[in-house]
């Protein structure tokens, strides 16, 4: 027969249990006037039931192991530690009121359902990892703000009910960007969590890198069909990516095949760099996002299905293009264009598509740029409409070798020194005065030093471009006079 434990006082009163609280196989309740503080962890497994209705206070974690163990009860569970603490079970918990105090981090290990009440109080936070936290219906979230809320760092949902009242989701991953939301359609649960980067399409295209806020909503509702949503969704200037125009902006959702993005409007600013964008009559759920005009253009209308489209330097000067379709249709080509601003841009070039496909589709493109640049793809129909891709910036490379050459002017023999940087693996390239390449050598600065000596002696008297750099794109141009 299972033991049993009842801490029934008629007054109210504290009970200190020292280091932890094991409950292992027996029934272990707390009434409403009872206060036990554990000084450690607490676990209850083995078949127990530890039913609390007074407030069970801990400064460590809360385990529950085996499928018959279980916990319940009208009263608080209060942690209470001077770390982050854990809470743990193989099934969901339910807790009638949970509160989590001292500025520190709550991290779940299951799913939570709280009845009541989630008090994060005095600072403090609740990390859900790969595990939803839902309140019933009429339960409430205290004392967060936009240091400390719920944060969904992993696949768990913070799930509210939600009717024609409007309903917050203080939510956020490394920063806070909550939800407000409203249903005028029939009255259900919403799962939301804030991911930490905006893509192209989903689940695994290329992460845009301008023209949006660096965020993605997933939202879900719990029974498909006859909700009619109003979303807000908020955010700082600091999470907005390359040249995002908040002034032309809209809330963005991702069909599963397509995006449809609202009409775009200015985004409305709750105070210093807090923005918030707005959409109504929303009556399906997935990944949502808020992209500025040129974004949202590109998004909608290109009429390929763009797999990536990169943009790196891959040796010194040269800038490498990289891109892939799944599919194209009436697809002429592409377009290379580059600006130094993002805004004017000027065409380079042009790359022939395949016309019509459903297969893998490569493109790769060389560019001579040294300079910091934005590149976008202009794909264009053979009836000539066109669309473009987002945009991708490439660094420029930068001028700090500090090379020195001794003697210079000189009759057939120098010495090349640099500062700052390892004289091994550098990248040496000799032009004439009409820009002829002469000679290209890679190796530590001995290496290049004796093999420009080797060739310096066959080379006629003039002026000579001497272009040193490394892997790292760091470059110095020299002119050499030899005499």
């Amino acid at each position: 027969m299972k033991a049993c434990f009842l801490l029934t006082l008629l007054l109210p009163y504290s009970l200190i249990a020292q280091v932890y609280l094991k409950n292992e196989g027996a029934y272990l309740e707390t009434t409403t006037s009872t206060v036990l503080v554990v000084k450690g962890h607490v676990q209850n497994t083995n078949d127990a039931t530890l039913k609390n209705n007074g407030v069970l206070e801990l400064t460590h974690d809360f385990n529950q192991t085996g499928s018959g163990t279980n916990y319940n009860g009208t009263g608080e569970l209060y942690f209470k530690g001077t770390t982050n603490q854990n809470i743990s079970s193989v099934s969901t918990l339910v807790i009638s009121k949970l509160t989590v105090e001292n500025g520190h981090i709550l991290i779940l290990g299951t799913h939570v359902q709280i009845a009541n009440s989630l008090d994060l109080n005095n600072d403090a936070s609740l990390q859900l990892g790969d595990y939803d936290l839902s309140l019933n219906s009429g339960a409430s979230i205290t004392n967060y703000d936009n240091t400390h809320y719920i944060q969904t760092n992993g696949t768990g949902d913070l799930i509210q009910e939600v009717s024609s009242s409007n309903v917050l989701f203080p939510i956020g991953n490394t920063s806070y960007n909550p939800v407000t939301m409203s249903n005028a359609g029939t009255t259900d649960n919403f799962k939301i969590r804030v991911e930490d980067e905006l893509k192209e399409s989903y689940p695994s295209g290329m992460a845009i890198t301008s023209g949006g806020v660096n965020r993605t909503w997933q939202v879900e509702e719990g029974t498909t069909g006859g909700s009619n949503v109003a979303l807000i969704f908020q955010w700082q200037e600091s999470e907005e990516l390359g040249t995002f125009n908040r002034t032309e902006s809209a809330i963005a959702h991702w069909g599963g095949a397509s995006w449809d993005i609202a009409s775009y409007t200015g985004a409305t600013n709750l105070s210093g760099s807090t923005w918030t964008q707005t959409r109504t009559g929303i009556t399906s759920f997935s990944p949502f996002g808020v992209v500025d005009k040129t974004l949202g253009e590109s998004l909608i209308a290109l009429p390929i299905e763009l797999l990536s489209f990169t943009a790196e330097r891959n040796l010194g000067e040269w800038v490498q293009l990289n891109w892939q379709t799944l599919s194209e249709s009436d697809n002429a080509g592409f377009e290379i264009e580059v600006s130094t601003d993002a805004i004017h841009f000027e065409k380079v070039s042009f790359v022939e598509g395949q016309g019509n496909s459903t297969v893998l589709n490569t493109y790769f493109f060389n560019h001579l740029q040294p300079n910091a640049a934005y590149y976008r793809l202009k794909q264009v129909d053979f009836s000539d409409t066109y669309s473009y891709s987002p945009i991708r910036f490439v660094e420029g490379l930068e001028n700090n070798l500090e090379l020195s050459i001794y003697p210079n002017p000189t009759q057939k023999t120098v010495v090349l020194l640099i500062q700052k940087q390892e004289n091994s693996d550098l990248i040496l390239k000799v032009s004439d005065a009409k820009g002829s390449i002469l000679l290209e050598v890679k190796g530590d600065l001995e290496t290049i030093n004796q093999i420009l000596n080797q060739n310096l002696k066959y080379w006629e008297n003039g002026i000579y471009i001497l272009k040193l750099m490394t892997p790292n794109q760091v470059f110095e141009d020299k002119l050499l006079l030899m005499k």
